[in-house]
Formats: C-alpha cells, sequence, structure tokens
C-alpha cells in the first residue's frame, strides 16, 4: 500500500512539474512574441552595443555607450534573401542602437552605411562591416547629425535601406 500511494505521489509530482513547464514555455513564446512583432514599431528598448566601430567620420560617431541614463531607441534592420527590412526608417535626431539580424542565409555580407547632410552633399562612409553567414546579429550604438544614412550590402547595390533622421 505504500509503494502505491508513493508512486500517486510521484505522478502528480510528474504533472505539476510538467503543467509548471508548459505554463513557461507559454509565457516565454508569448513574451518573444511580443518582443518581435514591437520591434519594427521602434520600441524604446534597454540595450547595449555588442561591438564599436573603429572607422567614424566627424559627421558620425560610432562609440561604446556611455554609463546607463535612460533608455535608447532600437532600430532593427533585417537583411534578409531579398534585400533589407525596412526599407526606409524616419527617426529624431539623437543616439540610438542600430541593430541589424543577418537572415540572408549568404556566406558573407559587407554593410555599408554612407551618410548625407543635404541634399547636393557627396555621401560620406560612415562605416564598412562584414558578417559571416554565422553572425545573425550585429549592433552599435550610434550618435549623429541629423541627415540620412543609407545603409547598403556590397554584393548587391540595389539593396538599401534608409534612415532618416
Amino acid at each position: 500500500m505504500k509503494s502505491i500511494v508513493s508512486c500517486e505521489r510521484s505522478m502528480k509530482s510528474q504533472l505539476i512539474l510538467g503543467v509548471a513547464g508548459l505554463l513557461l514555455l507559454l509565457t516565454l513564446t508569448a513574451g518573444a512574441h511580443a518582443w518581435r512583432s514591437g520591434a519594427p514599431s521602434r520600441a524604446l528598448a534597454h540595450a547595449t552595443a555588442t561591438e564599436a566601430m573603429a572607422a567614424a567620420t566627424p559627421q558620425t560617431q560610432i562609440i561604446s555607450p556611455p554609463p546607463y541614463q535612460s533608455p535608447l531607441q532600437v532600430e532593427l534592420i533585417t537583411v534578409g534573401p531579398t534585400g533589407f527590412w525596412p526599407k526606409q526608417i524616419v527617426r529624431p535626431s539623437g543616439p540610438f542602437i542600430l541593430l541589424i539580424e543577418n537572415r540572408s542565409g549568404m556566406n558573407l555580407i559587407t554593410l555599408q552605411m554612407d551618410y548625407v547632410s543635404t541634399i547636393n552633399a557627396p555621401p560620406i562612409m560612415a562605416f564598412q562591416t562584414q558578417l559571416p553567414k554565422t553572425q545573425l546579429d550585429w549592433s552599435a550604438y550610434m550618435v549623429g547629425t541629423p541627415g540620412q544614412y543609407t545603409l547598403t550590402e556590397g554584393a548587391h547595390p540595389a539593396w538599401s535601406c534608409k534612415i532618416n533622421q
């Protein structure tokens, strides 16, 4: 009789753990979905840069982020097999985190960001970086002057994403 009670308790424990695990999985899935669907709307997010770029111009500085002061806006750009998404971003001037998702499937992509301060001014290269197929995410803390930034991919000059700041 003692072993039957022990077996029933063990089954109840397993059932409780299974239900708790299922609830945890559902919560994480809903949270990930909410985070992912909120990213294109440019929601404010707490983020830190994973890399600071060495090539910077006087108009555009890519530097390590300052100590935490307030939430930074994150601009998410996805590189897919057919180009960039979104094609254009309009944002207020000021610092932001540029987050690029590499979902292109290409062995290597070369990203270049050019800056134009006025309509008739020549473009200035803000940065250039290469991402291998295995590097799915890349980010940088960006501080720039108002103007238009154009992100392109080296092997596909027609692919572009414009950031108007």
